[in-house]
């Protein structure tokens, strides 16, 4: 009883390492089949207590423009 429970453990450690390892494989390649995928980004708005938002480079541009900050402002290193 306990070598069937050891190998059923066992074998749901390798299943559980095998689905990590592909969601990390998709993580790093993803959007990579674009020919300009090194400029494609992510911009994130975070605000306390809500959940995150993914926005358009274009709704960011506008903002940027229209906010009048220059780029040290708004992307510091």
């Amino acid at each position: 009883m306990a070598t069937a429970l050891n190998v059923a453990g066992l074998a749901v450690a390798f299943a559980a390492f095998i689905v990590i390892l592909i969601q990390i494989n998709f993580e790093r390649t993803f959007d990579r089949c674009h020919p300009t995928s090194g400029r494609i980004f992510r911009v994130d708005l975070t605000i306390p207590g809500t959940f995150g938002t993914i926005l358009p480079r274009a709704f960011v541009e506008a903002v940027y423009v229209c906010s009048g900050l220059t780029a040290r402002h708004m992307f510091p290193r």
